[in-house]
């Protein structure tokens, strides 16, 4: 198996699967080949003295022409596209790239950093000293052997269970802090109908803007026959759907309450 694709890739060629900007050109030549035959042709009918079908050709001519000007806009705007689209992915690389190389640094001074251990408090408040040192680094953690008392234990265990639902730190900060505002205020069922009712009306917009460039970038007679757009379509109506029930357990529940 060969090297696999990066995403660049991967999406600029999903974009101009859909949105093909060489037959947009191949169009171009032939309705500019279209154009100067129909031009020759009325010259030659105007000189054997035919002004009806020389009028007729150069009616059929200018038709070409609006098409052809139409078709030159059109690859104006695949190409503007194609720059927007090959920036914004540049953008997020290299944030994706940055992400990760600050929380490989994170592990890195974690992993050096030493580990110190506390003694249980005694009942009147004070610490109980060890002969041994309270502070060793992690590669001598092999060489100590550790009794917790209950209370410790116990300490841990609670500390296990709110890790468990919060979750692991490995995620990068942005991904954390999105999760966590979009879930702080959820604190009932109607709370999490709402966030998702929420959630699914911007996938929705979002699906509805890539039909609309479709349909604009895409020739008429191509968009019904198109395959992503179809499928496009199908799921926006399975959101729509979905988003229908949602507002309609929304409504149950509050006049339930």
């Amino acid at each position: 198996m060969g090297p696999s694709p990066s995403p660049r890739h991967l999406v600029t060629r999903y974009i101009f699967g859909v949105f093909p900007a060489n037959n947009a050109r191949l169009r171009l030549l032939r309705l500019s080949e279209a154009a100067d035959k129909l031009r020759r042709r009325a010259a030659t009918s105007l000189r054997m003295g035919k002004e009806d079908d020389a009028r007729e050709l150069l009616f059929q001519k200018k038709k070409v022409m609006t098409a052809l000007e139409k078709s030159k806009g059109r690859i104006e705007l695949l190409d503007e596209l194609a720059a927007k689209l090959n920036e914004a992915i540049s953008i997020k690389e290299a944030q994706l790239v940055e992400n990760i190389g600050s929380d490989l640094e994170f592990d890195r001074v974690d992993a050096k950093s030493p580990v110190r251990i506390v003694s249980p408090m005694q009942e009147s408040g004070q610490r109980v000293e060890d002969d041994n040192s309270t502070a060793f680094n992690c590669s001598d953690i092999d060489k100590e052997e550790l009794i917790p008392d209950s209370e410790s234990q116990a300490k841990k265990l609670s500390d296990s269970k709110s890790e468990d639902i919060i979750g692991p730190e490995s995620f990068s900060s942005g991904n954390s802090a999105g999760m966590l505002s979009s879930l702080k205020w959820i604190s009932s069922y109607i709370d999490l109908l709402q966030n998702l009712h929420q959630q699914l009306y911007k996938i929705e917009e979002e699906l509805v803007t890539v039909l609309k460039v479709s349909t604009l970038l895409l020739e008429n007679q191509e968009t019904p026959n198109n395959l992503r757009v179809q499928q496009i379509s199908e799921i926006l109506e399975s959101i729509r759907g979905t988003r229908a029930r949602v507002q309609c357990f929304m409504e149950e529940t509050l006049k339930t309450r």
